[in-house]
Formats: C-alpha cells, structure tokens, sequence
C-alpha cells in the first residue's frame, strides 16, 4: 500500500515505530473509559444497556459502537483494558497511512513530503495520548479521515464504490460518536454541491439514494432504537455538560486558545517562511499544481479540509470544551490540520528547495515546529508552561489522569471486598473505575448518568470542570445510598464529616457515620487513611 520503494517504506516504518513509542510512554488508561467499560460489562452480562443492573436504562454515554465491541471483547474472555489499547493504536497507525496515501495519490506530493503530516502526527501528544485511553476518540478519527479521504478519491477517480465506501464510514463514526453526524453533512454538502456545480444535476438521484441506503436510513434506524430505549432525544452527557450559557462559550474560547498556543504556534514559523518567500506560486492553484494531481479537485479537498476544521472548532467552543489532559476534542481535526500544514510544506520545497541553504532553513523549520509539538510530551511542559486553569495540563496532565486511574481503581476493589452484597450501593462524583471494579450500584453525583440531574437547570454551566457543575445532593441522599464517597485522598489521620449545605450536612450526620480505612496505593506510591460515610443501619 505505502509502494515498493524501499526508503519510503522504511521512513514510514520508522514514523509508525516513533508513534507507537510516543504512545506507549504517554499511555494511560483515562479513568472515564471505565464508564463506557461499565455498560459494556452490563451488556455482556445479559443486563442490557444500562448502568445499574435492573434499573431503567439510562444513556450516560457518547460512544455505542464502542461499548458493543468493549462488550464483543469482555464476552470473548479478553482483557479490555489492553485490547481497547491495541484497538486505538491500530486505528491510528491506519490512519497515518491514510494520511500519507492522501499527499501522495490524492495531493500528488512526492514520496518524502507525504511523509511529513504523519511525522507530524506521530510527535502530537493529544494523538498519542488518546491512542492508548481506552476511549474512543482514535478510533473515531480514523473513521471521520478515512471517510474524507474516499470522498475525495470518488472525484479524483469517479469510482462509484469511493463515495459508497465513504458514507458507509462515516456511518461508523457516528454509531461511534454523535459528532459524525455533523461531520456527515458537511461532507455530503460539499458533494452534492460540486456534484451539481459539475454535472448540472446529473448523478446527483444516484447519490442521494446512497446516501439513503448507506446512511440516513442506518442512522434512523439507530435513533428511534435508542429513543425507545433510553426516551431522550440527545446522550444524558449532553444535558450534563451543556446549558448554553455565555460562561459556557467562554471557557470554549479560553480551550482553544491554550490548544492555539501549546500546538499551534509551533507551526506558525513554517506559514511565515511560506508567506515571506512571495513566491508566485502562493495561490491554490499553483499550491496544487503537480504532475500527478488533479488541481481542481485538489482545491476543493483543501477548502473542504479547512471549512472542517474551522466547523469542528465552533462546535468545541460552543459546547465549552472539555478538562481533560492533551486537548481530547480537538483530536478528530489534527490529521487535517497537520494535513493543511503538509500543503505549505510542500510548496515550500517544491518552490524554494535549489540551495543547501534554503534546505538547510526548510529543514530546521521541519525540527523545530516537530520539537515544539512533542515539548507538551515531556517533563519540561510542566517547567515552561503554566497549567492551563479549565485543564489538568498536557505531561502533567497524563500524570494527573494516571494518578487519578490508579487511586480509583485501588478504591474500586476495596468497596468490592468491603460490601455486603452486589445490591449495596455508593454515591460518588467518580464514575468510572470504581464502577467497574466495585461491582455494586453507582449513583453518580453529576447527573452523567441520572436523568434529573443531567437536565436540571442551573447557572453555573461554563464556570467549573465540564460534566461536574451539575450536583444535587438532598435528591442523591434520598436514594439511601450505603456508602458516600466524598474524597479520594490517602490521608494520614482520618477524614471528619464533610462540609457541604445546612440541610445537606444535618443528613449526613443524623444517617451516616464516619469511616476510614488504611489503604496502600502501591501504582502512586502512597498510604494513608481513605475515609468514606456508612449509612447507619435503621
């Protein structure tokens, strides 16, 4: 697939190998995976799609097609923390191919330059973090890009099969992800658009009844199942993390300028060389001017790339991003925008590449904006950068949410020893890995997987952490929960009643007692007392 140049497979080989070594020092299972692991246990289980077994079903997820197969994977008897693992950096290593099979048959760039939007990929810490999370997010891009990619190739090519292959594809990432869907009609516009720009109608009957049978009728057959199944239009996530407030926008602005800052201005350098050369050469059309490559359909795949990219932003900004380690929204869009930045490199070669010195400042532009990239990989984004307040950072970040995992995980298997029974249940802001290795019910403080608390109102949406600014307490306490999980700190003398609302706290101390345990956290290093609330038995 990558030809039968040896040099070239080589490079890539070698740029495979470096993503996989960036992914494997970064990795770390993210602690909400184990909220999707959880409905696949269920699933695998008999229970259905649910969070507590024999309650109503409640749709605290955003990725069904990854639950089915984290299901497929727990029924098979195999781990599922490393096969989601080797699942997400296979996605990606496919997608850097596809990546690469893009400049090259689609863009006509020569057989190094087609390398360099994979290099560049390879070395960002948010594609490589996310690769070995257990999450989904991997898997989606693969899905999104690939789809992309085969729509371009049908009107590279004119192969019927192309634009077929693509929206069976970008069905996949919505099943996947409920982003797809818009993912899908800008695609879709953009080819019907060119389609009757170019042919005047003819051919579009067709491609409208393929966009029927290969999506629309799939993804309405998906929707009313799951309406009737959980009874709301949109995931319980959405409720939680949303209410469109200003503050909401806002935090969405102040995400994507830290993204902006941390992987973006890296890349400035190589776009003020470019603009600085005034080669005639700079609009589109000499951009894409090759042998191989058709330059009209060449342009649209461009302008189509960036309208991408700059719609998959409005909606991270108009949701209010998210607080998790190496930027995990904007994850779907770097094949593109490192896609974007691949169009300048290349006419920057092709164009001003005759002197060892203009290769010489090419080439150092290349290392600097690829060591720029892999800086928040390392220990000494924790030393130069300042944590961004909406976000545990970016290395720091990955330590935060490995810690985090850990801790949870420990305290997961010390309720699973420590209950009476599967019917015992605890109330926690932690969702995931206690939830699945405890083995009991799970009321969730932040309406993630509760349909009251998820929609109800509030002001504060755009102030805090995304999905933990909604909580109702006195309605958590009425659901008796035996257990009240309210730190997960190891301290070294034992915790007091925790200091919450008048009402809250005259519940607290007239149903509940004090508990602490000794714990020893051996992944983090650390012992002291875990201290919980018991409800006192009536």
């Amino acid at each position: 697939m990558l030809g039968k140049n040896k040099t070239v497979l080589f490079l890539f080989i070698s740029v495979a190998a470096v993503f996989i070594i960036h992914a494997l020092y970064l990795s770390t299972i993210a602690e909400d995976a184990f909220i999707s692991f959880r409905y696949a246990k269920n699933l695998a289980a008999g229970n259905g799609l649910v969070w507590n077994a024999g309650e109503t079903p409640v749709e605290g997820y955003t990725n069904f097609l990854w639950i089915l197969i984290s299901s497929i994977i727990l029924s098979a008897g195999l781990n599922l923390l490393i096969s989601s693992q080797v699942i997400g950096l296979f996605a990606s290593t496919i997608l850097l191919i596809y990546v690469y099979l893009f400049c090259k048959r689609i863009l006509g760039f020569n057989k190094y330059t087609s390398i360099l939007p994979s290099l560049f990929l390879a070395f960002s810490g948010p594609f490589a973090t996310w690769a070995t999370s257990g999450m989904e997010t991997n898997f989606f891009t693969l899905f999104v890009f690939a789809s992309f990619y085969h729509l371009i190739f049908y009107w590279q090519y004119q192969k019927t099969g192309s634009i077929i292959f693509s929206l069976f594809l970008i069905m996949i990432a919505t099943l996947t992800r409920p982003e797809g869907f818009g993912i899908f009609l800008i695609l879709v516009s953009f080819h019907l658009y060119h389609q009757f720009k170019e042919t005047k109608s003819k051919g579009i009957h067709s491609s409208i009844i393929f966009i029927l049978i290969f999506y629309i009728f799939p993804i309405l057959i998906y929707f009313f199942w799951r309406y009737s199944y959980f009874g709301y239009i949109l995931p319980l996530t959405f409720y939680a993390k949303t209410g469109g407030t200003v503050y909401q926008w806002l935090r969405g602005l102040k995400y994507l300028f830290f993204f902006s800052f941390h992987f973006l201005v890296p890349l400035i350098p190589i776009v003020l060389v470019y603009l600085f050369i005034k080669i005639d050469h700079i609009k589109l059309s000499g951009i894409f001017k090759t042998k191989k490559s058709n330059t009209e359909i060449n342009i649209f795949s461009f302008k189509l790339c960036t309208i991408l990219c700059l719609l998959y932003t409005f909606y991270i900004v108009l949701v209010g991003g998210d607080y998790m380690t190496m930027y995990r929204f904007f994850v779907p869009i770097l094949p593109f925008i490192y896609l974007l930045i691949g169009i300048v490199l290349n006419s920057i070669i092709k164009y001003s590449f005759n002197t060892n010195k203009q290769k010489l400042l090419t080439s150092t532009l290349i290392l600097v904006a690829l060591g720029g990239t892999v800086l928040q990989s390392t220990p000494l984004e924790k030393i130069l950068f300042v944590k961004p307040s909406i976000t545990h950072g970016e290395y720091q970040g990955v330590l935060t949410e490995r810690w985090n995992t850990n801790r949870l995980t420990l305290i997961g298997h010390f309720f699973n020893k420590y209950k009476n029974s599967e019917e015992e249940s605890l109330a926690t802001d932690a969702i995931g890995a206690i939830s699945f290795y405890s083995n009991m019910k799970i009321y969730g403080l932040h309406g993630l997987v509760d349909p009251y608390i998820a929609r109800k109102e509030t002001k504060i949406i755009g102030k805090g952490f995304p999905g933990h600014e909604k909580f109702a307490l006195i309605y958590i306490l009425s659901k008796q929960p035996k257990y009240f999980m309210f730190s997960r700190e190891l301290t070294e003398e034992p915790l007091s009643y925790p200091i919450y609302s008048v009402e809250v706290n005259k519940v607290l101390k007239s149903e509940y007692r004090v508990v602490s345990k000794w714990l020893e956290d051996k992944q983090n290093n650390e012992a002291g007392y875990f201290t919980f609330l018991e409800r006192i038995d009536q």
